[in-house]
């Protein structure tokens, strides 16, 4: 699997539980498993309930429900990077 992040190296990953051409977890697991993206913010956010425990083994770092708010996704971004 061709992977953009490994290109542009970013700091965080924001992805949808369902995305349409690989779902979010899918994704978290496949940049987990690729050791130089292994240092990335991962944040999945759905809609979907019951969901959180998903996202988590997949290897997010943080799930947020939909809808959410942009000041928490703020917090949460510019905490985790301050770590």
């Amino acid at each position: 699997m061709k992977l953009k992040a490994l290109h542009e190296m970013p700091d965080v990953l924001l992805l949808d539980l369902w995305m349409p051409v690989l779902p979010g977890d899918e994704l978290a697991i496949a940049i987990c498993a690729t050791p130089e993206l292994a240092h990335l913010l991962i944040i999945i956010f759905s809609a979907a309930v019951n969901v959180r425990d998903q996202a988590i083994r997949a290897g997010a770092d943080y799930f947020i429900s939909k809808p959410f708010d942009p000041d928490e996704l703020l917090r949460i971004v510019e905490a985790a990077l301050e770590k």
